[in-house]
C-alpha cells in the first residue's frame, strides 16, 4: 500500500474552513486506498497561528496526523505588504511574507526533509501558506498540488510562481480555476486534473427546517443564510449593508438573515439578524434546507463547498457576480442567481420571494447539478488515479 503525506495549515473535526474541511474529507477517503498521514501545524487559529493544539500525534477517523509547533505567530506588517506586492519584487521577499503570514512551521519541513523518502506521494492544500511553499521545494517532484487557486493579489507574487514550477501535477476544483491555473503557469509537464469537480458532497439525512424554525425562534419568517467565517474578506460587510439596505427599503417585512459561523467581525445589530455562531452539522444543514437562499457574498472563492451543499440540498443561491466560480456555479446549474449590486441583489431576492414556482424549479435543478457533477466515487476515482501517475514517477 502506498503512503501518501497530506501537507495543509490547520486540520481537525472542530476546524471550520472550506481547504480545511475539504482536506479532511478527502484525507478520510484516501485512507481506504493509502497510507494517509497529515502533517499540519499546532494552530486552529488561522489570524493568530497561536499553538493551541498540544498533540504531537493523534489518530482521526483512520487518519494519523502530525502536528508541528509555529514558531512565531501572524506577523505581517505594512512595510513587508508594499514590498512583498510590488511588480518587480523578488521571490525571496515573497518568502519573507510567506514566512510572516505563517504558519511558520519549520519543524514540519524538517521533517519532511529527513522521512520525505519514506512517501510515495504529497499532497499539498493550499498554494497560500508556508507549509505548502516551503515542502514543495523539498518534495515538489512527487507532490500533487491542489492549489484552491483564484484571482486575488497573492498569486502573482514571483514566490507562487516558483511553487507551482515546483509542483509535479495539479488538481483543480473547478472549469473557472483549470483556466485560471493553466492561463498564468506553464502547466508544460505537469500532471493535471480534469477540474471538472474536486469535491463530492454529503448531506445528513436527519435534516428538519421544522425542528431547526422552532430551536431558533423563526416562525414562519422567509430567511436567507450565510453559513461560513464571518469577515470582511468574505464579503459580510457588503452582505451587512446590503441587508440593511433591504429593511430600510422594505418596512413591515419579515424576512430574516441568519449567520453560522465564527465572527471575526461586528455582526449587523439588527432585530432581523440572527446569530448563531457555530452549530452542529444537522442544525446547518436544516437551516440551509429551509432557507429562501443561501448567500455567498465573497468575491474570492476557489469552489464554496458551503454552495455545492445548499444547491444538494435544494436551495437556491444568491452570490457576488464579481466571482467567477460562484457565477459559473450558477450559469451551469440554473439553480442560483448573482448581482452586482445593490439592486440586483435586491431584485433577485424579491424574485425569488414572488415566483415560488421558478424558485422550487432552481432546487431541483441544484439537486441534479451536484448529483451529476460531484460524486464522491468519481472525484476519488480521478484523484487517486493522479496520485498513481506521480508515485510512478
Amino acid at each position: 500500500m502506498r503512503k501518501i503525506g497530506i501537507v495543509v495549515q490547520r486540520y481537525g473535526e472542530d476546524i471550520v474552513g472550506g481547504s480545511e474541511s475539504y482536506c479532511r474529507q478527502i484525507a478520510e477517503r484516501l485512507a481506504v486506498s493509502f497510507e494517509v498521514e497529515v502533517l499540519t501545524s499546532k494552530s486552529s487559529d488561522y489570524m493568530t497561528w497561536k499553538n493551541d493544539i498540544k498533540r504531537d500525534f493523534e489518530r482521526l477517523n483512520g487518519v494519523l496526523v502530525r502536528r508541528f509547533a509555529s514558531a512565531q505567530q501572524r506577523c505581517l506588517t505594512d512595510e513587508l505588504y508594499q514590498k512583498a506586492f510590488k511588480k518587480d519584487a523578488s521571490a525571496s521577499v515573497g518568502m519573507d511574507w510567506v514566512v510572516a503570514q505563517g504558519p511558520y512551521c519549520p519543524g514540519l519541513v524538517d521533517y519532511v526533509e529527513q522521512h520525505g523518502e519514506e512517501y510515495d506521494a504529497f499532497i499539498l492544500m493550499t498554494y497560500l501558506y508556508y507549509p505548502t511553499v516551503a515542502v514543495s521545494k523539498v518534495v515538489g517532484h512527487k507532490s500533487v498540488l491542489i492549489p484552491t487557486a483564484h484571482d486575488e493579489p497573492p498569486i502573482h507574487q514571483a514566490v507562487y510562481s516558483e511553487l507551482f514550477s515546483n509542483a509535479a501535477a495539479w488538481y483543480y476544483l473547478t472549469p473557472e480555476e483549470k483556466s485560471f491555473v493553466e492561463g498564468m503557469f506553464n502547466a508544460s509537464g505537469k500532471v493535471v486534473g480534469t477540474g471538472n469537480g474536486g469535491v463530492g458532497v454529503d448531506v445528513p439525512r436527519d435534516v428538519d427546517e421544522g425542528v431547526f424554525r422552532e430551536k431558533y425562534g423563526l416562525g414562519d419568517s422567509p430567511y436567507i443564510i450565510y453559513a461560513g467565517r464571518i469577515e470582511e474578506g468574505k464579503g459580510c460587510g457588503v452582505l451587512f449593508r446590503y441587508f440593511a439596505g433591504w429593511k430600510l427599503r422594505h418596512p413591515g417585512d419579515d424576512l430574516k438573515l441568519v449567520l453560522v459561523g465564527a465572527a471575526k467581525m461586528p455582526v449587523l445589530d439588527h432585530p432581523d439578524v440572527l446569530y448563531l455562531g457555530f452549530v452542529d452539522e444537522v442544525d446547518k444543514f436544516s437551516g440551509i434546507k429551509g432557507a429562501l437562499a443561501l448567500v455567498q457574498p465573497s468575491r474570492f472563492e476557489s469552489l464554496s463547498i458551503v454552495l455545492l451543499e445548499a444547491l444538494r440540498s435544494g436551495t437556491p443561491v444568491l452570490v457576488n457576480g464579481a466571482c467567477k466560480v460562484l457565477k459559473g456555479h450558477c450559469l451551469r446549474s440554473n439553480a442560483g442567481l448573482y448581482y452586482a449590486n445593490y439592486l440586483e441583489f435586491e431584485k433577485e431576492l424579491e424574485y425569488m420571494m414572488t415566483h415560488p414556482d421558478v424558485h422550487g424549479r432552481m432546487g431541483e435543478l441544484g439537486v441534479r447539478y451536484v448529483d451529476e457533477n460531484y460524486s464522491w466515487d468519481v472525484i476519488m476515482g480521478e484523484l487517486c488515479s493522479l496520485i498513481d501517475r506521480v508515485a510512478a514517477r
